[in-house]
């Protein structure tokens, strides 16, 4: 049978026809009743397909701009995905990152991530859902890589000024595996994971496998802005539910959780009785360098905590910060 075939018998133009092959043309009930005695099969036999095809390329369309939502081409890059040339591969090339059969199973696990995310403020970077989840994505499957303790909420309590001295130290390659090494056996995983572009988040919380998991995105590539998220993940482990995402740097959510995070991070970082002497430094850096000594931290930390409360500009002692880039 030829198009000219068929079209001859439903009267309509071979080219009709060719639309009607290729999806292009809709079934409607008068072709139904054409195809029905030309072809073969009932006229609802031939709707119901038209409808089956029309609900098959409406679920491509939405997995298509579903996948959109990732930067896939850099997460290709990164080594994330496997190449994916087209959307269909792109589709499956995400749904398996993902861990799931279908768009409809991944709205289903994923569709109130915002609502269990709690976010800090800021506004220097623009950022989207999907890269933000990509990369907290990413950071479970890194963890799951990891093997450690039982998670002991009383044990990370116990070994707080161990991860506190570990601000001294300059170089991530010195201070990174200790600090992986000590929450190891406090039961947490820690993941260091460069995120892609558009996914501002610096730091995130969460629970995988009876295992809390801190990622860290070393975003701001400086220590005071490092520890501080450090620290501020640690408080939300142990201060905070374990049924808990939390996510820093997204700026959509505030809150007492939070809150209660960053005091924990400030006052673990300075302890509340050196807070008055803190505050008659000024923009000494030999003092600053003095100070930091004295309660053994590193001195960036200081500066950065001093730039926070307004103690000084933030065009001031930034010299005294440690900066770190990517090949460290």
């Amino acid at each position: 049978m030829t198009p000219r075939d068929l079209s001859g018998y439903l009267r309509t133009t071979a080219e009709d026809i060719e639309h009607l092959l290729d999806g292009n043309y809709k079934i409607n009930a008068e072709i139904a009743q054409g195809l029905s005695g030309f072809v073969g099969g009932s006229p609802s036999f031939w709707l119901t397909r038209e409808a089956q095809y029309r609900a098959s390329v409406e679920r491509v369309e939405i997995a298509k701009s579903w996948a959109s939502l990732f930067p896939v081409s850099e997460m290709v890059r990164m080594g994330w995905l496997t190449s994916a040339s087209d959307h269909l591969s792109q589709i499956h090339a995400c749904l398996a990152f993902f861990g799931v059969g279908t768009t409809d199973e991944w709205f289903q696990m994923y569709s109130n991530a915002r609502d269990q995310a709690a976010f800090r403020n800021t506004s220097k970077f623009e950022s989207s859902d999907g890269a933000v989840l990509a990369w907290l994505r990413k950071g479970e499957l890194e963890a799951q890589k990891q093997s450690c303790r039982k998670w002991d909420r009383q044990e990370l309590q116990n070994r707080l000024p161990a991860l506190r001295a570990l601000t001294r130290f300059s170089h991530p390659e010195q201070f990174i595996p200790q600090l992986q090494n000590i929450l190891k056996e406090c039961g947490v995983r820690v993941v260091i994971l460069r995120p892609t572009k558009g996914c501002k988040a610096h730091g995130a919380t969460f629970f995988s496998n009876g295992h809390p998991v801190v990622l860290l995105s070393f975003r701001y590539l400086s220590d005071d802005q490092f520890w501080f998220t450090v620290f501020h993940e640690i408080g939300h482990l142990i201060l905070h539910s374990e049924t808990k995402r939390f996510v820093e740097g997204d700026g959509s959510a505030t809150g007492n959780e939070e809150n209660e995070a960053n005091e924990f991070a400030s006052f673990s970082l300075i302890p509340r009785e050196y807070v008055q002497a803190l505050k008659t430094l000024g923009a000494n850096g030999r003092a600053v360098m003095r100070f930091a000594k004295d309660i053994g931290i590193a001195p960036g930390i200081v500066v950065g905590q001093m730039q926070h409360q307004k103690l000084v500009t933030f065009s001031q002692l930034n010299n005294l910060k440690q900066r770190y880039k990517w090949a460290d």
